[in-house]
């Protein structure tokens, strides 16, 4: 369980997290390649599978429509998402951003899904469906991803959670979905937090 750097692996980035900086790392479901989510766009990497040394995808970085925040893989790893917000000024609303995955980590933007009301977000996806967590407004919303990449919204969505879910998780089965909530100030505690726990129907 030791860790030991990989020689000359250090990346630099220009500004760090909260100032605008990296928010999320992610690798596809291949283990293939490596995806950065910063201000400047999406920064996509190879990964040597002997060594885990990684090599910056041609075109990289990739330009975002909005400020990502967030990103998740369908199952084939054939598309990513990547959720943001359209402008940090008020109405400010999330954004679901898709792309198709070439062969070689390119990346290359299909379509853009509002998510109103919201600011900065987290997504989670469990086989052929997209979760996005709605902070603001205290929900989930779903999408079914099809066959090209296109998200459509599941009926009944969103769904209620606790207060302020800021970040999700699906369990390996792809039955159960859980949010964790930031909760809201009472007289006795600053903010009590929660878990909200779902099953996902097939």
């Amino acid at each position: 369980g030791n860790l030991k750097a990989l020689e000359g692996s250090t990346l630099t980035f220009p500004v760090s997290w909260p100032f605008g900086g990296i928010s999320q790392i992610a690798t596809d479901p291949s283990g293939e390649f490596l995806y950065v989510v910063d201000y400047t766009g999406i920064h996509a990497y190879v990964v040597n599978r002997n060594t885990g040394a990684l090599t910056s995808v041609a075109g990289s970085p990739f330009v975002s429509n909005s400020t990502p925040s967030s990103v998740a893989f369908d199952a084939s790893g054939s598309y990513l998402y990547v959720a943001g917000y359209s402008d940090p000024i008020s109405p400010a609303n999330a954004v679901i951003t898709a792309y198709s995955v070439s062969s070689t980590g390119v990346l290359a933007a299909l379509a853009q899904y509002p998510v109103p009301g919201e600011l900065s977000t987290a997504v989670v996806t469990a086989g052929n469906y997209l979760y996005v967590a709605g902070y603001h407004s205290n929900s989930i919303t779903a999408f079914s991803i099809g066959s090209a990449g296109e998200l459509t919204t599941v009926p009944g969505s969103p769904f209620a959670t606790g207060n302020g879910p800021y970040s999700i998780a699906v369990d390996p089965s792809g039955s159960v979905l859980y949010t964790a909530n930031d909760g809201t100030p009472t007289a006795n505690q600053a903010a009590p937090g929660s878990l909200s726990a779902f099953t996902i129907d097939a």
